[in-house]
């Protein structure tokens, strides 16, 4: 739900049911200022605008665009803009427990909740992956692509930036697990399929089945798997069906994403492919 705050001032507030409710925040503010204030779950942001300044542990820090702001579960922080061309920003509130799962996928081993001392840190990499993830839960519909962008990102940012170091179990080359992955696509080409479907009928953790199918075949399952409709997509254009029951037929959310997504692996629209 997206709501005016004051002139030039916008905020949209969501929840991802598909991620333990994970809820995510973008904001564009000037004179906004956040009251004191503490999140059950970890604060994970990007400032994209201007510059955050905020009260966190005793000290002022500063959040630049670029930054990633990390918050640890039950502390108390509070948020303004720097001046008065105020800031952009996208959060999200993550559930410890999530994140232990996460660490527990990374080490293949009982792990505790991660700790970030480092409140405002710069790694462009993962704030990429941060940004990719915020805008996907705000406009993807693919329980698989946003599943697999939060693992990945998670992942990156618990290795690169948690206090204790996360010892990355290691992966054999897996060949058969692959296979059952790709079969298990080949028969649901068209279905929005999760992560843990996938992992299940390959017989893997979701995170090694990340790793092993990117090692194996250069790309995510998620992209495998746009991939495949597009060659189902190519298939029902050729037999005369309508883009828009293309699109429909091979799981796209609308003709739009349809088209958009077709020219990315082909080149050229539907329209001019036809």
């Amino acid at each position: 739900m997206s709501e005016c705050l004051k002139q030039k001032e916008i905020a949209k507030y969501w929840s991802a049911e598909d991620l333990g409710d994970l809820e995510c925040l973008y904001a564009e503010y000037l004179t906004f200022s956040f009251a004191p204030h503490f999140h059950e779950g970890f604060a994970i942001g990007i400032v994209e605008r201007g510059a955050d300044v905020f009260d966190y542990r005793g000290a002022e820090r500063i959040a630049a665009a670029g930054d990633i702001m990390l918050i640890n579960p039950s502390e108390v922080h509070t948020g303004h803009a720097i001046d008065a061309s105020g800031w952009t920003f996208r959060i999200m509130y993550v559930d410890p427990e999530l994140m232990r799962r996460v660490r527990e996928e990374l080490t293949g081993k009982t792990s505790d909740i991660p700790f970030f001392s480092k409140t405002v840190v710069r790694d462009d990499s993962t704030a990429r992956r941060i940004l990719r993830l915020h805008r996907a839960l705000e406009n993807s519909t693919s329980h698989l692509e946003r599943e697999s962008l939060f693992m990945l990102a998670m992942m990156q940012l618990i290795t690169r930036h948690a206090d204790s170091k996360t010892e990355v179990k290691r992966t054999g080359k897996e060949h058969a697990a692959v296979a059952r992955a790709r079969e298990y696509f080949r028969a649901n080409t068209c279905e929005d399929i999760t992560l843990t479907d996938l992992a299940n009928a390959a017989f893997l953790s979701p995170f090694h089945l990340l790793r092993v199918f990117r090692e194996e075949t250069g790309i995510t399952p998620h992209a495998y798997q746009t991939q495949l409709r597009i060659e189902s997509a190519k298939r029902l254009l050729r037999a005369d069906f309508s883009i828009t029951q293309v699109a429909l037929a091979t799981g796209f959310f609308d003709q739009p994403h349809f088209s958009k997504q077709f020219k990315r692996y082909v080149g050229v629209t539907p329209r001019q492919f036809l």
